[in-house]
C-alpha cells in the first residue's frame, strides 16, 4: 500500500492490542502488544476519495518482540499505583513507569543488540505518542474517548534533543492517564507505557 495511493488509513483493532500505523516510502504496521491471544485481528482501511480498500490481519502473541528500550536516567520516579499495575491491558516487555503531573523524566532509547544510543531523530528514531483514542499523536483525544484533553500531544512533550519527556500540569479529572511512547529506528522498534498520576496535595493525599 503505497503513501500516494491512501490519503488516509484507520486502524480498527480489539481492545488489549496496541498497533502502530506510520507512513513512510511504504505502510509499516506494527502490533505492540496482543493480550487476547490467537484469534485477535484487524483490519486496515485506506481511503483516498471516493476510492478505497482494506487489509485484515490476524494477530498472534508469539514475535520478536521489541528491540530498542527505552530507559530512564530519572531517580525520583514515583512507584507503579496498585490500581494502574493490575491492568490486564499493559503492552508486554517492559515495566511501566510513573510520572507525577509536571514532572520531567530524561530518558535515553538504546538498541538492544549494540547497546547504541539512539535517543536524537537526527539518528533516524521516530516517536508516535497514543493517548487511549487510537489516533497517533492526538492532539483531541477526547473526539475518541469522551474525557478530557488535559492528556494529549499538545500537554504531554516529548524533546528527543535533550532527552526528556515532560508530563502535563493538570490530568483533571482523571484519576490516571495512560500513554504509550512508540519508537522507530529502520527496524528496530520499541515502546514504554507511562502513567500521570495527580501531584500529592499539601495534605499529603489526593
Amino acid at each position: 500500500m503505497r503513501r500516494s495511493l491512501a490519503a488516509a488509513a484507520i486502524v480498527i483493532g480489539l481492545a488489549g492490542c496496541d498497533l502502530v500505523l506510520r507512513w513512510s516510502e511504504d505502510l509499516k504496521l506494527t502490533a505492540d502488544s496482543t493480550s487476547l491471544g490467537i484469534g485477535e485481528s484487524v483490519q486496515v482501511t485506506a481511503t483516498n476519495g471516493k476510492s478505497h480498500g482494506h487489509l485484515s490481519f490476524d494477530l498472534r502473541p508469539e514475535g520478536p518482540g521489541p528491540t530498542l528500550d527505552l530507559i530512564t536516567t530519572t531517580a525520583d520516579l514515583p512507584p507503579v499505583p496498585e490500581n494502574v499495575q493490575q491492568s490486564p491491558f499493559v503492552p508486554c516487555c517492559s515495566t511501566l513507569l510513573v510520572l507525577k503531573e509536571g514532572q520531567q523524566m530524561r530518558f535515553k532509547i538504546q538498541a538492544r543488540g549494540s547497546g547504541r544510543e539512539l535517543t536524537a531523530s537526527a539518528t533516524g528514531t521516530r516517536y508516535t505518542l497514543f493517548f487511549g483514542s487510537g489516533v497517533p499523536d492526538d492532539p483531541r483525544p477526547s473526539i475518541v474517548t469522551g474525557g478530557p484533553d488535559a492528556v494529549s500531544a499538545r500537554t504531554f512533550l516529548l524533546d528527543d534533543k535533550q532527552g526528556v519527556i515532560t508530563a502535563p500540569d493538570s490530568i483533571a479529572r482523571l484519576n490516571h492517564a495512560r500513554v504509550i511512547v512508540f519508537f522507530r529506528n529502520g527496524p528496530l522498534v520499541g515502546w514504554r507505557e507511562i502513567v500521570v498520576i495527580h501531584k500529592p496535595t499539601s495534605a499529603g493525599q489526593r
